[in-house]
C-alpha cells in the first residue's frame, strides 16, 4: 500500500467534490499528479539553481555560469522528460514520489544541516514509496561528506566530530523511517 499517497488522494478528492460537486473522479485524482509533478519541476529548479549559485560564489573568476539559466535548462528536461510525463497524466502515487524524491534531493543538497527537515522528507518519502529506501545510503554519505569549508587536517578532534555528524545524520534518517512506518498502521 501507498498510506501517504492514499490519504492525500482522499483529502484532494473531497476538496475537489466540494469545488465540483459530481465532477470525474479520475480526472480529478489525475490532477492530483500533475499538480506534483508540476512541484517537483519547481523543487528541481530550486535545487539545480542553489548548486549553480554556490559554484559561482565559489570561482568569481571562472567562467559565468549564469546558475538561473542552466537550472531553468535543467527543470526544463525533467518537465519534458517521457517519464514524468507518462506518471503526471494518471491517477497514480508516482508524481507523488517524484515530487518526494526532488524534496529529498534538494534538502540533502541545499539544507544537509537541518536534520530535522531531513528527518520529515524521509519520512514522507517512506509512507508513499518504500522505493525511497534505496535513496537512503546515498543521502546520508551526501550530507556526511559535505564540505563546511572547516580545515580538514586530521586530529582527534575532527575525528570525534565526524562520529557525532555520522550519528546525528543517521539518527535522524532513523527517526524519518519509524516516522514513516507509523503510516503504515492504517493499513
Amino acid at each position: 500500500g501507498y498510506p501517504l499517497y492514499m490519504l492525500l488522494l482522499q483529502a484532494w478528492l473531497w476538496l475537489a467534490q466540494v469545488i465540483d460537486p459530481g465532477g470525474d473522479l479520475v480526472r480529478q485524482a489525475a490532477w492530483l499528479s500533475a499538480l506534483c509533478a508540476a512541484l517537483s519541476v519547481g523543487v528541481t529548479l530550486a535545487a539545480a539553481h542553489h548548486l549553480l549559485a554556490q559554484q559561482a560564489e565559489r570561482d568569481p573568476m571562472g567562467p559565468p555560469i549564469y546558475p538561473l539559466l542552466w537550472a531553468a535548462l535543467a527543470a526544463a528536461a525533467w518537465a519534458i522528460s517521457p517519464l514524468l510525463w507518462s506518471q503526471a497524466v494518471v491517477a497514480e502515487v508516482y508524481g507523488l514520489h517524484a515530487l518526494l524524491i526532488a524534496l529529498l534531493g534538494w534538502v540533502v543538497l541545499v539544507h544537509p544541516d537541518k536534520l530535522w527537515v531531513v528527518a520529515v522528507v524521509v519520512a514522507l518519502g517512506v509512507a508513499n514509496h518504500l522505493t525511497t529506501l534505496l535513496l537512503l545510503p546515498a543521502a546520508i554519505y551526501a550530507i556526511w561528506t559535505r564540505d563546511d569549508g572547516q580545515d580538514m587536517a586530521p586530529s582527534a578532534g575532527r575525528a570525534l566530530e565526524s562520529n557525532a555528524r555520522i550519528l546525528a545524520i543517521v539518527g535522524a534518517v532513523a527517526a524519518g523511517l519509524v516516522l514513516g512506518a507509523l503510516f503504515y498502521l492504517r493499513i
